[in-house]
């Protein structure tokens, strides 16, 4: 279900999404937002957790697996209701991106 009061994809987004994998929003989360939980990264690829996944080397960091459960910046950043109209859009019934 999505929230009416929150951006939705359009029908050409979504058609985007369904032929290429992905859809580019820009300017969709303020770019303070984006330096907040980028910094936040930073962080936590600096700790020795088993979510923090390196390269072969053992240095270079591949992936930080769910930081939302450890890292309360990103826990509020995967709520952020710029980011949640958009992906509620795939779940409206009204909704192009509903249909396959």
């Amino acid at each position: 279900m999505s929230d009416p009061d929150l951006p939705q994809l359009s029908g050409e987004q979504c058609a985007s999404y369904r032929d290429d994998g992905f859809v580019f929003l820009p300017d969709l989360v303020s770019r303070a937002d984006i330096a907040r939980i980028r910094d936040e990264l930073g962080g936590l690829c600096r700790l020795t957790r088993d979510e923090v996944i390196l390269e072969n080397d053992g240095r270079t960091v591949r992936s930080v697996m769910n930081p939302q459960a450890f890292s309360d910046p990103f826990e509020r950043f995967v709520r952020h209701p710029a980011l949640l109209g958009p992906v509620g859009s795939f779940w409206s019934a009204r909704s192009t991106c509903s249909s396959a």
